[in-house]
């Protein structure tokens, strides 16, 4: 496993944005982490925001409440590392199947609910990333048999943390395997006896027609695999140790850390080390922006707690992860938005755009655009401009969100749309 490398960004205004990386000293460090011989540098307001164990740790009458170095006895350099990166969502750092086995330990042992999350995930991605169908023949090769393993790897851990949504899944996708591939296995073996009983059972009913064969997912749910703590308190709505800084917006306030911020953004970071006034405020006003906008926006940088961007809070979130350069957020943000625009079906019957509440995904479709170029998000633009060039220009010339869009890409997509007719011309 390799230290995670820092990202450029890429659709913003071109700037190479260094992350907090953890890597070195700063003025918003104020605790060392010792972990195999080597040192982390971090922020205790940062860990306790973050972890409600950190957070219990360091207000609780425990030893580590008052040092400057906490040893991690038992934890590898690397993971702790990659663990951190992953929590700051100022850095494109994520969770995948080649770092989770260090990461998904300390998320479960920190209690970092959204990042738990992530990491279920990650492993119901990868149980669904190989066909079925690759079992069929008896070839036993490199593909197979690392399938196998895998699948193996991942029910260890399912089983392990309690994660009995991804245990079925586990248990499905064995039921569709014949024995021979796993049984031999020794990763296999390290699955617990009742485990595998219930696997053998599984594939015993589906070859008697007692089950269906079908593998379904099952959706993502609230985290109640780990620590069975429901995480529902709010965060930045009242004022705590860790808190030394207001934001005052539109006549109300939110209590956050200097530290916090300065930690997930380079903007906060330049303005409370350079000579601004905002250095030595204990209240910063944000004029022109939406209390409820900077609520959202702070408690999807917070991965303690389950909220994650969605295409309603879009148009409040985008703008403040562009302007306090959050790069993981806006890596978040722009996944929101594709995700939006893929699942506008796009009906063409007789050259015009058709189908139920056509209004709406033109809506849909002019915002997403509207902001991909407002955004500079040049990859989300392409594909917006390719869906305008499937659909008839009568379905959208005089929405008023169309005329929103700059002269100068309406123009690109009326040129493409003209290509595309000319050639069905011929």
């Amino acid at each position: 496993m390799s230290l995670p490398e820092q990202s450029k960004q890429e659709d913003g205004d071109g700037e190479d944005i260094q992350g907090f990386d953890f890597l070195r000293k700063s003025a918003w460090t104020d605790l060392q982490l010792y972990v195999e011989g080597k040192t982390i540098y971090v922020s205790k307001s940062f860990l306790a925001t973050i972890s409600p164990v950190f957070r219990l740790m360091f207000e609780s009458d425990f030893k580590e409440k008052n040092v400057d170095v906490l040893p991690l006895p038992g934890k590898k350099y690397e993971d702790v590392v990659t663990f951190l990166q992953c929590v700051n969502p100022g850095v494109l750092q994520k969770v995948n199947y080649s770092n989770i086995y260090g990461v998904f330990p300390l998320a479960h042992e920190y209690q970092v609910q959204r990042l738990l999350e992530e990491c279920k995930q990650c492993l119901q991605k990868e149980l669904s990333s190989e066909p079925i169908s690759i079992f069929d023949n008896n070839c036993r090769n490199v593909r197979t048999t690392l399938t196998v393993i895998r699948y193996c790897e991942i029910c260890v851990l399912a089983e392990n943390y309690n994660l009995e949504d991804l245990l079925t899944t586990c248990v499905t996708l064995f039921s569709r395997i014949n024995a021979k591939w796993y049984k031999n296995v020794p990763m296999f073996q390290k699955i617990s006896t009742e485990l595998r009983n219930r696997i053998l059972c599984s594939r015993l009913g589906t070859i008697e027609g007692q089950t269906s064969a079908t593998v379904v997912l099952p959706q993502n749910s609230k985290q109640d695999d780990s620590a069975g703590e429901d995480i529902e308190e709010i965060e930045f709505l009242k004022t705590s140790p860790w808190t030394d800084i207001q934001l005052d917006i539109e006549g109300k306030t939110l209590y956050v850390s200097k530290s916090f911020l300065a930690t997930i953004s380079p903007v906060f970071r330049l303005m409370f080390e350079s000579d601004f006034k905002e250095k030595k405020v204990d209240v910063l006003p944000l004029p022109g922006k939406k209390y409820e906008d900077v609520l959202t926006f702070l408690q999807c940088l917070n991965p303690r707690v389950l909220r994650t961007v969605n295409y309603a809070d879009i148009r409040g979130v985008l703008p403040l992860a562009h302007e306090y350069q959050v790069q993981g957020l806006l890596e978040e943000c722009k996944h929101c938005l594709l995700t939006e625009l893929l699942s506008i079906p796009l009906i063409v019957v007789d050259g015009v755009f058709r189908g139920t509440n056509t209004n709406l995904k033109i809506l849909s479709l002019c915002e997403i655009c509207s902001l991909a170029e407002e955004y500079c998000l040049e990859s989300l633009l392409e594909i917006c401009v390719e869906r305008f060039t499937n659909i008839n220009v009568q379905s959208y010339m005089n929405d008023p969100m169309f005329q929103k869009i700059s002269t100068k890409l309406r123009n690109r997509i009326f040129y493409n749309r003209l290509l595309v007719v000319e050639k069905a011309m011929k």
